[in-house]
């Protein structure tokens, strides 16, 4: 049992992995940032799961209504957890939220893609030009991660979100289509934004552009966004743009 004090305002990703016998986190009432529910630990809102308890001997787990989001490791070597039930608005899931438990292990690959419930957990096998299944949702934190067989990848009209070093290590990718029907995201080929613009999320590697000119009207450039294009010697920044990610 682990009980999160008052003055608590950060946990990093990760804080609990190889705790295998913590089966229940609780949050002091006063906490600003966090919360306990079910023994887990949340948002203060209760709107990310931060980490379930790896220590519990429970099969299944039911995300309870407020839950949008799971965080990095949130689920990580839960080996007894076999079912997860998710909530239809999901947004966001972190990096290795899943890794080693049997609920992952027991999806089957289809053509090395994992998909649940409309959301693609992991695609790390896939190679050539690959499409995202229609009705997917959600595509998880690295999923695509060192994909390097891939060399092309088509996003379809249902997908709204797409977490972080989803493409990392996909030197190979030399195009990314997006349907135009989405109204998440869009793509000219090779680069691919936001479906407002503001926000710049990947450059395919394998392009192997020399010179690239970020659209007028990008606010933000994403965290790896032009990660592994080696070939590129000049990149020019619009006016207005006030956020670089990391890498």
């Amino acid at each position: 049992r682990f009980t999160v004090p008052e003055s608590v305002e950060t946990i990093g990703d990760g804080a609990f992995v190889g705790c295998s016998s913590l089966a229940e986190i609780n949050v002091d009432g006063k906490n600003k940032s966090f919360s306990s529910i079910g023994g887990d630990l949340y948002s203060k809102d209760g709107s990310t799961l931060i980490k379930y308890a790896p220590g519990k001997s429970a099969r299944s787990f039911t995300f309870p209504a407020s839950a949008t989001a799971v965080g990095a490791n949130a689920f990580y070597e839960c080996e007894a957890l076999e079912e997860i039930s998710f909530n239809d608005d999901m947004t966001y899931i972190g990096e290795n939220a899943f890794f080693g438990t049997a609920f992952l292990n027991n999806i089957l690959e289809e053509d090395g893609a994992k998909y649940y419930d409309g959301l693609l957990l992991s695609a790390s096998g896939v190679s050539g030009e690959y499409a995202v299944k229609d009705g997917t949702t959600l595509i998880a934190s690295a999923a695509f991660s060192y994909s390097d067989g891939m060399t092309g990848i088509t996003l379809p009209s249902s997908l709204e979100y797409i977490g972080d070093k989803v493409f990392d290590g996909c030197n190979a990718l030399a195009s990314i289509t997006v349907n135009s029907q989405n109204t998440a995201f869009k793509s000219d080929g090779t680069d691919l934004y936001t479906a407002d613009g503001k926000t710049f999320m990947l450059h395919a590697p394998a392009s192997f552009v020399v010179s690239l000119t970020i659209a007028g009207g990008t606010e933000k450039i994403a965290d790896n966004a032009l990660r592994g294009n080696s070939a590129l010697t000049s990149v020019a920044l619009p006016y207005g743009l006030t956020e670089i990610g990391e890498k």
